[in-house]
């Protein structure tokens, strides 16, 4: 409804309106989107896209562990730079925040589920159902984390989104707790 200027968006994807009518009865909530000057629609992928893709899954699956362990080593998956860059705050801020969370509670638990990697050009995005509890508060949605290599070669976390949304996936962390405290129920009985 308005012209689109270089930076109004702070890094979201701007469509006049006609365009986002065409595209809003194709799209859904949490449909990935790949911005690149050409898109290689062949069938398949590579061996190596994926093993890469695989290897992503489980660095996600790594980032998740260490977040319910509290461990300083959940910062280690950051760009600390290009972070404060897309999010336009201090990466010092998350951090800070982060550690307060992990000081003031005595337990975390984040579950993810269907874990997908798609590659860009240049990065790669992952997305999942996440659900994530603390003695104070459950939530559940879909997450986005948007990952580029360091100067070293390692997939760093550089943005990510939050979608705060009911996907039912309460009953998947009870069938999880159910499953890790069973053994020690039986040991105790």
């Amino acid at each position: 409804g308005k012209p689109i200027v270089p930076r109004d968006t702070r890094g979201c994807v701007a469509l006049d309106n006609k365009d986002l009518g065409q595209l809003e009865a194709r799209l859904t909530p949490g449909t990935p989107v790949a911005i690149a000057r050409e898109v290689d629609w062949s069938k398949g992928s590579s061996p190596e896209q994926e093993q890469a893709k695989t290897a992503l899954v489980e660095r996600v699956q790594g980032w998740a562990k260490s977040w319910e362990r509290k461990s300083d080593d959940f910062f280690g998956f950051y760009d600390a730079d290009r972070y404060t860059k897309s999010r336009g705050q201090p990466f010092s801020h998350f951090a800070d925040h982060k550690r307060n969370v992990f000081n003031r509670t005595p337990w975390l638990q984040v579950l993810l589920h269907d874990i997908r990697a798609v590659e860009g050009p240049g990065y790669w995005v992952t997305y999942f159902q996440q659900y994530y509890r603390t003695p104070e508060i459950a939530s559940q949605g879909l997450k986005r984390l948007y990952w580029q290599k360091d100067e070293s070669g390692e997939l760093r976390i550089v943005g990510r989104e939050w979608d705060r949304r009911n996907l039912g996936l309460e009953e998947r962390y009870l069938e999880r707790m159910r499953k890790e405290l069973a053994p020690f129920v039986e040991e105790w009985r």
